[in-house]
Order: C-alpha cells, then sequence, then structure tokens
C-alpha cells in the first residue's frame, strides 16, 4: 500500500512529492519506507509506478488535493493513509489506484 502527496513543480523553493510505502497485516499497520523527492511530470509518474512495482503495492493513494502549508508533503501522506484505512480500505484489494481525499475516493 502506497501513499503519495505529489507536488507539481521540482525547483529547489517547491514542497517535495513523498510516498510512504506501508504493510497491513490484520489491524496493525507498519511504516516500511519514505520516499522523498522533488519530481516534475513525467519523472514523477515514472517514479510512482517504478516504486509501486518495486515494493508490491496492491494500492496507491495519490492526493487529489494540493494544500498550500510549507513542508506538509510527510504529513499529508500519513494523513491520507490512515484516513484512508480508517473509511475507504477494502478488505482486500487487488492492484487498484485510488485518487481524492476522504470519504469520496474513486477506484
Amino acid at each position: 500500500m502506497q501513499s503519495w502527496d505529489t507536488a507539481s513543480k521540482a525547483n529547489k523553493t517547491n514542497d517535495f512529492s513523498v510516498c510512504t510505502t506501508w504493510l497491513l497485516r490484520d489491524a496493525d499497520y507498519y511504516l516500511l519506507d519514505v520516499l522523498r523527492q522533488r519530481l516534475e511530470s513525467p519523472d514523477l509518474l515514472r517514479r510512482i509506478l517504478a516504486h509501486a512495482e518495486a515494493h508490491g503495492a496492491m494500492a496507491v493513494l495519490i492526493e487529489e488535493a494540493f494544500p498550500h502549508g510549507r513542508y506538509d508533503d510527510q504529513v499529508d501522506s500519513l494523513s491520507q493513509f490512515l484516513t484512508w484505512a480508517r473509511e475507504a480500505a477494502p478488505p482486500s484489494c487487488g492492484p487498484v489506484l485510488f485518487v481524492g481525499t476522504g470519504p469520496d475516493w474513486t477506484y
């Protein structure tokens, strides 16, 4: 399971794109990896796909909204994952992409 907080620019003054990779086992969640890079499209898309494949992610969350807080990227990735785990996580899912924020996840 991966949760992405994406940034739209790769300049030094812009936020990082962050991916947290999680293992879900029963009711427990384990943080396996944190990726933090400044990437622009199409490099960002390639990184998302490669990182999901490298970790065997069965689900990928991508934040739809871009918050305006500075240096909030890792917190956003974490809170997005916890929101999904609490509200939207199916008991068992195959490879799937989730886009959105909160209870209106699209599959």
